[in-house]
């Protein structure tokens, strides 16, 4: 995520990577091993990357849309996340992911506002 794996798990404000030039205080940099532009991303690499993705999109208030690949920002020259990495493809299945979780989250909500209190 842009910076050394320090054991907490967790991102402070003060924890800043260096992963796009000029974009560094206003991004979150994620990292998966391998060259995709030599190969293509193995399924259970892009399924774990799609699931972290949208929990961030939660955690910070995202939407996919504002998923984005190092080539993407503005000023990069680089082929990262490789050139095999069909970005608008990434977007669409973490979209179909997160539309999934927010359904699951809003039933969930209507489930707990529908229980009736129990008792004398």
């Amino acid at each position: 995520m842009g910076r050394p794996q320090d054991g907490d798990n967790y991102l402070s404000s003060l924890e800043w990577g260096a992963h796009v030039y000029g974009h560094n205080a206003t991004s979150l940099g994620i990292s998966t091993v391998g060259n995709w532009s030599g190969k293509a991303m193995n399924p259970a690499i892009e399924r774990v990357l799609i699931q972290h993705l949208v929990k961030l999109c939660f955690k910070m208030e995202l939407t996919p849309k504002d998923v984005k690949g190092h080539r993407e920002m503005k000023g990069a020259s680089t082929e990262c996340p490789g050139l095999l990495v069909d970005m608008d493809r990434l977007r669409s299945l973490v979209d179909e992911q997160y539309k999934a979780v927010k359904r699951l989250l809003g039933r969930k909500k209507k489930c707990q506002k529908s229980k009736k209190p129990t008792g004398s």
